[in-house]
């Protein structure tokens, strides 16, 4: 049988040696204890008559001393020495009994076959694992909330689940801002590459976005081209519901840079572009024929510029729309105006000459010769004095 006692701690394996010593001792004195026991006498046969039975005896019945007889001390086996001398040192001296000694049980120590206790062999490896204590367990608190409170809380619970399961699927909401200040909105599915779909907003406006690239809002416009996080970028065409057309470019969320406006009453606009807005130089060309050719700021013709109509041409200063400044007109009869423009008539100091060669040099007001200057006819005659609505004022 393998010694189990590898697993054991040097301190465990001590108290087992002083178990099997003290098992041994307990054993040997078993053992002498049996051997100087009295013998039980053998009763001598008797011879009985013949054809009769013989008579059956109780052993219990002859063992059993009978009343008042002294009990004797039966003799010791001749031969054999006294044990009480004979018994070894240390071990303690047990009363002499007839019974036989007790039954060994299965796992307890019996010294010479080397067998562990029944704790030992239950034990794991690494030496003696003591009971475990039971531990007392309390019964869990449970706090009783109103109806109202755990409604609250499953509905945060509810929402909470919600949220992270959208932000699982890609669904996010950002924001962006211009460079006005102004904000763009938007919620929806984006990933790496950019948005994908969802509800962009922004001017008030809102609007839904498809595949990326794809703006349709809710006032009726369309945008298709290119994005850069939520704004419009580089090129890229918008359908506004009117009509107009813009294709060209684009630079935070507007037409920014070079593009093409076509209006829906027929005006073509090929130009420089801020912020949605024809602005810089540019050529702009009426349904009728009409062209300038000029500067623009603010979608309005601005600063210097050429329009022509027919055979009348105008070169000179704008300020929104309209000519304002210096300049000159020449009409389709062949009359010239080279002066000084106000609303987008002749007012202040200029020259015109008409077509049949006469010229006035002075003062105009709203298109009329008005206040002082000098006319010069053809045959070289010339007038210096006052006008008034065109007239001379004779004095």
């Amino acid at each position: 049988m393998a010694d189990n006692n590898t697993w054991l701690s040097p301190e465990e394996r001590a108290a087992l040696a002083r178990q099997r010593e003290l098992e041994s001792a307990r054993r040997a004195a078993v053992q002498n204890r049996t051997q100087t026991a009295p013998r039980a006498q053998q009763p001598q046969a008797t011879a009985r008559p013949a054809g009769t039975k013989p008579t059956q005896t109780n052993p219990r019945a002859q063992q059993r001393p009978q009343p008042g007889a002294a009990q004797s001390r039966p003799a010791q086996h001749a031969g054999r020495p006294a044990v009480r001398g004979g018994m070894p040192s240390g071990v303690r001296q047990v009363q002499r009994s007839a019974h036989p000694p007790a039954p060994v049980r299965p796992g307890e120590a019996t010294g010479d076959t080397k067998e562990l206790p029944r704790y030992i062999h239950t034990a794991k490896r690494g030496g003696h694992k003591p009971p475990r204590r039971k531990t007392r367990t309390v019964p869990p608190v449970r706090i009783k909330l109103p109806p109202k409170v755990r409604a609250v809380l499953l509905a945060i619970a509810a929402v909470t689940l919600i949220f992270i399961i959208l932000m699982i699927c890609g669904v996010r909401y950002t924001k962006d801002t211009r460079a006005d200040g102004s904000t763009i909105k938007f919620f929806g599915i984006a990933n790496a590459s950019g948005i994908q779909n969802g509800w962009i907003s922004a001017d008030g406006t809102r609007g839904r976005i498809a595949d990326g690239n794809k703006i349709t809002y809710s006032n009726g416009d369309v945008y298709e081209g290119g994005m850069t996080g939520l704004k419009k970028s580089g090129t890229g065409t918008y359908t506004y519901k009117n009509g107009d057309l813009y294709v060209g470019s684009f630079a935070d969320d507007r037409a920014n840079g070079s593009g093409t406006m076509t209006y829906a009453n027929g005006n073509v606009y090929t130009g420089a572009f801020k912020d949605g807005l024809p602005d810089g130089e540019g050529t702009l060309t009426y349904k009728s024929g009409d062209t300038y050719v000029g500067s623009f700021a603010a979608g309005r013709k601005n600063g210097k510029g050429t329009y022509t109509s027919g055979d009348a041409v105008y070169t000179g200063a704008y300020v929104n729309d309209v000519r304002e400044g210096e300049g000159k007109q020449v009409y389709a009869n062949g009359d010239v105006y080279e002066g000084t423009f106000k609303n987008d008539m002749r007012n202040g100091q200029g020259t015109y000459t008409f077509a049949n060669g006469e010229r006035y040099v002075g003062s105009f007001r709203d298109n009329q010769l008005s206040g002082e200057g000098t006319y010069t006819w053809p045959s070289g005659k010339t007038y210096t004095g006052r006008f008034e609505n065109g007239k001379i004022v004779e004095e």
